[in-house]
């Protein structure tokens, strides 16, 4: 992309995992055990419900309240819900706007741009609105400042700061004691960590771009989308291995294909779109095997992915009859 102009919000709303969002995030961390550390990385990567989302549960469970009355306690269960969220509505922090990002919700919201992006490289559009249009092409400049934000994000160092980056510095320790990561890696993703996002000298391409022409205007750097990639990688494992290790996962991480570009079908033919729903696909397959796989040996790692899955099976019982 080049960088440049006006940008446009690419990123979509919020979403909420579930673990969990009533929690308000520590600034200054003192963690002496491996249950702090895990609370800790808990608190951190969860993502905030946004006032619109407050509003659409409480009316939910409300409704939800009055037909459950009979079962007390899914009532109860119901209640303490709705009390949860009107607290954190009520409360100093969620008026004044007083909490971070989680960091969930970046590493998501990185990884989904970053896949649209890449459908669109890999599909040849007959009649392509991103060239043809000044509102689509913003929207792709968009997506290089939302992703080189979120990058930033990421991988700031700043104690003030809720970022990937400052999680692990504060609980590899605690990841390695109890094998949630080999020493091995962990001494790799701190190489990789001081190298990428270290001293200018050193630092990926993106980041360069991020802190040069985006958050100051020092330079005029070229960017390739394929940049991004690199720094993915590195951050899609690191987060990984916290995630699975304090959490069973994410459900339902990224938005459905159908959704992603339902806003090209008057633009694009209908086999234009499915091309772009496969491409997208396997961009996000891509993601999914950087993020099990070591990053020091660069072999599959058996352990689960970031993501959680519910699977429902049925028993049979067989009586033999005499």
């Amino acid at each position: 992309p080049t960088v440049g102009g006006s940008t446009s919000n690419a990123c979509a709303a919020p979403r909420v995992d579930w673990r969990g969002v009533f929690q308000q995030p520590v600034k200054t961390v003192k963690i002496e055990s491996v249950e702090q550390a895990k609370q800790y990385v808990l608190k951190a990567t969860s993502q905030y419900l946004s006032s619109d989302e407050v509003r659409d549960q409480l009316e939910h469970y409300k409704r939800l309240s009055e037909r459950m009355k009979a079962d007390a306690i899914v009532h109860q269960t119901i209640v303490a819900q709705i009390e949860g969220l009107t607290r954190w509505s009520q409360s100093q922090a969620f008026q004044d706007g007083a909490y971070a990002q989680g960091i969930d919700s970046l590493m998501l919201d990185l990884v989904e741009l970053r896949a649209m992006v890449y459908a669109l490289q890999h599909v040849t559009l007959e009649r392509d609105p991103f060239k043809e249009y000044v509102f689509h092409a913003q929207w792709l400049v968009g997506c290089a400042y939302s992703m080189c934000a979120i990058l930033g994000k990421l991988v700031s160092k700043d104690q003030r700061d809720n970022s990937l980056r400052r999680v692990w510095d504060l609980t590899e320790k605690f990841l390695v004691d109890t094998e949630g990561c080999t020493a091995s890696e962990a001494a790799c993703i701190d190489g990789n960590f001081a190298t990428n996002f270290g001293s200018s000298r050193t630092q990926s391409r993106a980041l360069q771009v991020r802190n040069k022409v985006i958050a100051h205007n020092e330079m005029s750097l070229s960017l390739l989308w394929s940049d991004f990639d690199a720094e993915i990688r590195i951050l899609g494992r690191v987060w990984t291995l916290l995630v699975r290790w304090c959490c069973g996962g994410i459900l339902t991480p990224f938005r459905d294909a159908d959704a992603v570009f339902i806003g090209l079908r008057k633009e694009i033919q209908i086999e234009e779109l499915q091309q772009l729903k496969v491409q997208r696909a396997r961009y996000l397959s891509d993601f999914h095997a950087w993020c099990t796989q070591y990053m020091d040996t660069g072999r599959p790692d058996p352990g689960p992915g970031p993501y959680a899955q519910i699977s429902i099976s049925f028993g049979s019982s067989k009586s033999s009859e005499r």
